[in-house]
């Protein structure tokens, strides 16, 4: 018996409510099933150790703090290539100029004139009314074009940071940064000589240019591997602070002195080594290093190395500069000095030898450092920094 068609229209109605409900039943339970498994995908992620990519959470020693992390930057089309002296500094003082950033900065812009004329610019990092100071140079000698940028990509880290770790810590200290010591050779070694290490100076007898910075200082200047030839690699000048930019960290240490500033630290970024070289670095000669302070150097070394292998996975070697060879007239030995506590450090940073050299560099020559190197080892210049901040704060 057939149907009234009132009645077949009446049950297709009802059919198509049944589909419609249960299309949307099955579509509601996809999403909740959906939304449960990445909230527990998410949860294990945050539980997991390995989230960080790195074991600088692991479980430290009892003498050592809990390490502000190392943020990470984007850096894009930054580091692709070694930037020019007059780029590299503007990179500072735009990333000033252009951010509410969370920890005070002042960039200033002349601390003192190479010997060619250029401005050798200072960075002020910190509360203002904190006087313990730690000071970090850069650049020093013209072929480490590492050192410069790393401090560089240390500082971009710096300046992104919210953590608050890291924000405590520079209201307690400041840094007083130095990016490039010698803008001159740096830039005739970056266009011209690869391989060039002293400043610009023109001699006077012969025509053999420059003046090794690292041999420059007044501690220890003349003492031991600092030449008289103006050929030589290592010649020291005309005297103590002859040059104009060792006179210009000379003049920027004693004026911040003079206004109460206290120098509690300082480490000078060269490259290449792998290695946390503390005082003294002028051989056996008097004066001698207290032994307390010898133990405090070597601990705070050994810290260091650590801390820079929990963030970037590379191995520092601490040891004592006269280990590696004596030298008079450097800028560690002269801030060793001049700093209450003596807390003074050379890095030479990565490559380690000539063994991972072949594998990373060009040429063979730990020098010539490829740009993709830039980032990573810019998280050990951060590490050490932190680390010295921490250790005097």
């Amino acid at each position: 018996m057939e149907l009234p068609q009132d009645k077949i229209d009446a049950n297709k109605t009802r059919h198509e409510k049944r589909k419609w409900i249960f299309a949307s039943l099955t579509i509601l339970l996809c999403g909740i099933l959906f939304v449960a498994l990445w909230v527990s995908m998410d949860a294990s992620k945050q539980l997991s150790p390995a989230a960080e990519g790195n074991d600088a959470d692991a479980a430290t020693t009892p003498d050592e703090k809990p390490e502000p992390k190392v943020p990470e930057v984007n850096f894009g089309e930054t580091f692709q290539r070694y930037l020019p002296a007059s780029e590299l500094l503007q990179m500072w003082e735009s990333t000033i100029d252009a951010k509410n950033l969370a920890i005070e900065m002042e960039y200033v812009s002349k601390i003192g004139r190479s010997i060619e004329g250029r401005d050798i610019a200072a960075v002020r990092l910190g509360n203002p009314a904190a006087n313990k100071t730690v000071l970090i140079t850069g650049g020093v000698h013209a072929r480490e074009w590492i050192s410069p940028a790393a401090l560089l990509g240390a500082f971009l880290k710096i300046a992104s940071s919210t953590d608050p770790s890291l924000l405590r810590l520079f209201q307690k200290v400041r840094l007083l940064v130095v990016p490039l010591v010698n803008p001159d050779g740096y830039d005739f070694s970056l266009q011209t000589n690869r391989m060039w290490r002293k400043n610009r100076r023109n001699n006077e007898k012969g025509n053999c240019k420059g003046v090794d910075l690292n041999r420059n200082f007044g501690a220890h200047y003349g003492a031991v591997d600092a030449s008289t030839s103006p050929c030589s690699e290592t010649f020291r000048g005309s005297g103590a602070f002859s040059e104009p930019e060792s006179l210009a960290i000379r003049d920027l240490v004693n004026s911040e002195k003079s206004k109460g500033m206290d120098f509690v630290g300082f480490i000078d970024f060269h490259s290449y080594g792998g290695l946390i070289l503390y005082p003294p670095g002028w051989g056996k000669r008097p004066p001698t290093v207290p032994e307390k302070t010898e133990q405090e150097l070597k601990d705070l070394a050994g810290l260091i190395s650590r801390r820079i292998k929990q963030v970037s996975g590379y191995d520092y070697k601490p040891e004592s500069a006269q280990q590696l060879y004596p030298v008079g007239g450097s800028a560690d030995d002269w801030m060793y000095t001049v700093s209450l506590t003596g807390l003074s450090f050379t890095i030479e940073l990565r490559p380690s030898d000539q063994n991972v050299c072949d594998k990373r560099c060009i040429t063979n020559n730990g020098f010539v450092l490829p740009p993709s190197e830039i980032e990573s080892t810019s998280k050990d210049v951060m590490a050490a920094i932190l680390t010295l901040m921490e250790h005097v704060g």
